[in-house]
């Protein structure tokens, strides 16, 4: 009979032991909360910019600095840093130097300069989406993309043309097409209007 009514106790909520056993719980609920804030910033932030490295250049202007740790071989690069929310305003010096992976990138509007080396030896670079905001690619920004196809520049034929350009920005690379809103640049320099 002691048997039976032992059998239908209820079970008591854990009782804590030792200081270490509260310890143990409440990092395990700080992991799971890191956990769940991470998955849904995955959901709601572009992938690509979640490894980015930026460097704040003010209180409200950023630069891309690297990939870091993304592996994504198409980017996006972001309107603003996914963690100081600063608008990105530039592709730093050396920023993809030699990333042989990276095949295109899409930069969105506000990025103003394009920096020296940027995206030097990125030789499976295919095509490049630069906004109209652009004004200065800096040199030997894309020198050696031994496969740079296609740049869709989102300004007309003037801008593009008006964008300072500095020494050897696109040294070693082949006849690529620049296609501007209102027309498309050769590489040596025709010009097609639409």
């Amino acid at each position: 009979m002691n048997n039976r009514r032992n059998s239908y106790k209820l079970k008591m909520p854990k009782k804590y032991s030792r200081p270490l056993d509260i310890a143990i719980d409440i990092v395990s609920v700080l992991l799971i909360a890191v956990l769940v804030i991470s998955f849904v910033l995955w959901l709601v932030l572009p992938h690509e910019a979640l490894g980015l490295e930026y460097r704040d250049i003010s209180n409200r202007e950023c630069k891309i600095t690297g990939k870091g740790i993304c592996i994504d071989t198409d980017l996006i690069i972001p309107e603003r840093s996914p963690y100081s929310r600063n608008r990105v305003v530039g592709i730093d010096n050396n920023a993809f130097y030699a990333d042989s992976k990276l095949k295109s990138v899409v930069m969105q509007n506000g990025i103003a300069e394009i920096g020296t080396f940027a995206y030097y030896n990125c030789d499976n670079l295919t095509i490049v989406t630069i906004p109209a905001s652009v004004k200065t690619i800096g040199i030997s920004a894309f020198r050696n993309c031994f496969d740079l196809m296609t740049i869709t520049y989102q300004g007309s034929v003037s801008e593009w043309l008006a964008i300072s350009k500095e020494y050897d920005w696109d040294y070693n690379t082949p006849d690529y097409t620049v296609y501007c809103t209102d027309g498309a640049v050769a590489k040596e320099g025709t010009v097609t209007y639409y």
